[in-house]
């Protein structure tokens, strides 16, 4: 959270500090852009995404949410510890709920079963961050 003061924007602070997150290559980087070139956060973030999490590598994140399985044998702590490697991509817009469908769709029926007997219900009836939050303290 940052203080508002003198009508500075939230905008203007995350553009100010910016430049003090990056190591010093990529600080030498940005300080090589031309001038104005980026002038709102929004900017800053979609010239970051694009540079580092392009296109192929969404669609590549996204097909792993959605071909999920879990692996012969293993384990429901594994299978989600694995899953939620793939969901780390800062800008897949994929809804929870659909995330968390693939998920259990993907497992085997023995961790569906090992998961709703854990949570005592099924899974799929709470709500998306209720129910990942659940699946945390089962596993």
């Amino acid at each position: 959270m940052t203080v508002k003061h003198n009508g500075i924007t939230q905008d203007y602070i995350r553009l100010s500090l910016f430049r003090f997150s990056l190591d010093s290559e990529a600080a030498k980087r940005l300080a090589n852009l031309p001038p104005n070139l980026l002038t709102t956060w929004v900017q800053v973030t979609k010239a970051f995404l694009a540079r580092f999490y392009p296109l192929s590598k969404t669609v590549e994140m996204w097909s792993k949410i959605v071909n999920f399985k879990d692996q012969e044998d293993e384990s429901l702590y594994d299978a989600w510890e694995g899953f939620k490697a793939f969901r780390v991509s800062p800008h897949h817009n994929m809804e929870n709920l659909l995330q968390l469908h693939c998920f259990y769709n993907g497992l085997s029926k023995q961790n569906k079963m090992t998961l709703d007997a854990g949570v005592g219900v099924a899974i799929m009836l709470k709500d998306p961050t209720t129910a990942c939050q659940t699946i945390e303290s089962v596993v």
